[in-house]
């Protein structure tokens, strides 16, 4: 969804409440709709469901910088996409057992790219599309805090379940994987 389709979807569930304090206001809420997305879409990344990045960099002296929009570092691989021992210490990715430098490719969960006044409006949102609907609701929350606490309730209400819901939805959806076989008695 892009920025411009969101906002259209926080506006349609705004359009629906006949409220004079939510229609006396309007004008204020429309500078506070890019900070909220911004923010929402940031709790949603780094508390339901993370964005998974890879990158390729270069070692310098078995050392590689961590990347500026990683929130979580996972792990490291080599050239052959097998997996790589380091210590991650400092925003920095130190390799363990690598004789040569070389380049590698880092596995991480990123923050989201930041939302503001001049992000174009064509801009795609970089949640999962599950999550963006989740956004919308959380948006209007956030605009209805101080003028309409029924409203900003019903919206957070709503918010909260979605992501309830795809919480619970990735869990039942995990899988294990048994390396070496399974001994039973």
């Amino acid at each position: 969804m892009t920025i411009i389709e969101t906002i259209g979807k926080i506006m349609v569930n705004l359009d629906e409440v006949t409220s004079s304090n939510l229609a006396g206001n309007s004008a204020e809420y429309i500078d506070k709709i890019y900070p909220l997305i911004d923010s929402i879409q940031r709790e949603i990344s780094t508390i339901v469901k993370p964005i998974n990045k890879y990158v390729t960099l270069a070692s310098v002296n078995k050392r590689i910088d961590e990347p500026a929009d990683c929130f979580e570092f996972l792990k490291v691989y080599d050239t052959n996409l097998s997996p790589i021992k380091f210590l991650h210490y400092n925003k920095m990715i130190y390799l363990i057992e690598e004789e040569v430098d070389g380049t590698f490719t880092l596995y991480y969960h990123k923050y989201p790219d930041a939302i503001s006044y001049n992000t174009a409006d064509s801009y795609e949102l970089e949640i999962d599309k599950d999550c963006q609907e989740a956004l919308v609701y959380g948006v209007c929350a956030g605009i209805c805090i101080n003028d309409e606490p029924e409203l900003y309730d019903t919206y957070s209400e709503r918010y909260n379940t979605m992501l309830a819901n795809i919480t619970a939805r990735m869990q039942n959806n995990t899988t294990a994987r048994i390396i070496g076989g399974l001994k039973i008695w």
